[in-house]
């Protein structure tokens, strides 16, 4: 190793980016849009002789943090480039004031974030090609986005997730759908946050927005601690056919994992 150098990712960046592009992963240049043009985003490149060899970054929520999309080059793999971006995004979230720092490791990644410090504290199952009969009749409790709902919907999202990541929701409040029971809020599904973000406080909330997310999605991807969800994918013989592990350093946070039914995306849980 030699000359490497830590810069912020800008745009004119992008065009070399996709020399890093894992392959079966979702195309990396628009999440590093987006990260160049959230405020509360920091995309981080490693450069080694002014080549970058290694990417990231730090998405804040508040007091804690998601590292995400570190990525090391395929010319250099396995030279403890990865380990570096790690831990300048670690330096990075702490001098942002974060006090637990969050990822989801790849099988790669794992044994890399568990020597540098990181425990697991849950796994997350996929499923795949998951397809269940449509609905003939619409469900009474499923609903659009009704603003009058926007404090019960941000309060749920935080005692589930244990973080304040209000600023990331706002861009999907509107393409929400909720889940009402008596007035109400029981659960909700964001389909255009990631993956399809789905909490719900009721098993029979969750089944059912699982339900209505499989109307026009594959993929259900849920913590191990969720049963209910577990049981409902498996009613339709449904097995999960990979996981990876979901790991923190520093601060552990309370996390209700037997409430989501859908997580958000590999950079953000």
């Amino acid at each position: 190793m030699s000359n490497l150098s830590f810069e912020p990712i800008v745009s004119s960046d992008f065009a070399q980016l996709v020399n890093l592009q894992p392959e079966g992963w979702h195309d990396i240049i628009p999440k590093f849009e987006y990260y160049v043009n959230q405020k509360y985003c920091i995309p981080i490149k490693l450069l080694e002789n002014q080549e970058i060899v290694a990417i990231g970054s730090v998405i804040v929520h508040q007091d804690v943090a998601w590292l995400g999309h570190i990525i090391v080059h395929p010319d250099h793999r396995k030279q403890g480039y990865g380990k570096l971006m790690t831990q300048q995004l670690i330096a990075t979230a702490k001098a942002e004031n974060c006090t637990s720092i969050q990822l989801i490791a790849t099988d790669l990644g794992a044994t890399v974030y568990e020597s540098i410090g990181f425990i697991a504290d849950t796994e997350y199952l996929f499923f795949k090609d998951v397809t269940i009969p449509v609905r003939q009749v619409a469900n009474p409790h499923i609903s659009s986005y009704n603003a009058i709902y926007k404090d019960q919907m941000l309060a749920l999202d935080s005692l589930v997730s244990g973080e304040n990541r209000a600023w990331e929701l706002e861009d999907h409040l509107a393409s929400s759908y909720l889940y009402v029971i008596d007035g109400s809020l029981a659960g909700y599904y964001l389909p255009t946050f990631g993956e399809g973000l789905i909490i719900a406080i009721h098993p029979t909330a969750g089944k059912e927005l699982t339900e209505f997310h499989l109307q026009t999605k594959t993929t259900v991807v849920v913590p191990k601690e969720n049963m209910a969800a577990q049981a409902f994918l498996q009613e339709h013989q449904y097995q999960p056919y990979a996981s990876a592990k979901r790991m923190y350093i520093g601060r552990e946070i309370a996390v209700k994992f037997e409430h989501i039914y859908n997580r958000i995306a590999g950079n953000i849980g």
